[in-house]
C-alpha cells in the first residue's frame, strides 16, 4: 500500500500546464510590533530589577553601618563605665592610703613622745 503525503505548500497548479497560484499567507498570530513590544518589557522588567537590587545593597550598607555604630557605641560604653570604676577604685585607694599615713605619722608621734617622757622619768637612761 501506497502512503501518499500531500506537500503543504503555498502553489496552486492549474488545469493548464505551467499554471500555478500562490496561495497568500496567513496572517501572522501575533501583530508585527510585538516582537518591540515583549524587549521594551523585558527591559523595564529588568531595569525595575536592576533599582530594586541598588536599593537593596543601599539598605544593606546602611544596616551595616547601624549594627558597626552600635557595636562601637556599647564599646565606648563599657569602656566608659570601667575606667568610671577604675578611677573610683583608685580614688577610694588613695583615700584609704591618706588615712594610714595619718594613723601612722600619729602612732609615731605617740611612741616618740611616749619614748620622750619615759627617757626623762627614767634617771638611768639621762645618765
Amino acid at each position: 500500500m501506497l502512503v501518499s503525503k500531500t506537500r503543504r505548500t503555498r502553489e496552486h497548479h492549474g488545469p493548464t500546464p505551467h499554471s500555478v497560484a500562490i496561495i497568500a499567507r496567513p496572517p501572522l498570530k501575533k501583530p508585527p510590533d510585538s516582537l518591540i513590544l515583549e524587549r521594551r518589557k523585558k527591559d523595564e522588567q529588568r531595569l525595575k530589577v536592576q533599582e530594586e537590587v541598588l536599593q537593596q545593597k543601599h539598605q544593606d550598607l546602611k544596616t551595616k553601618w547601624e549594627k558597626e555604630t552600635d557595636v562601637r557605641i556599647q564599646k565606648n560604653t563599657v569602656k566608659r563605665r570601667v575606667e568610671t570604676i577604675l578611677k573610683k577604685e583608685s580614688f577610694d585607694l588613695e583615700q584609704r592610703r591618706e588615712k594610714l599615713r595619718a594613723l601612722l605619722d600619729a602612732e609615731e608621734d605617740h611612741y616618740i613622745h611616749e619614748n620622750r617622757r619615759s627617757a626623762g622619768d627614767d634617771p638611768r637612761a639621762a645618765g
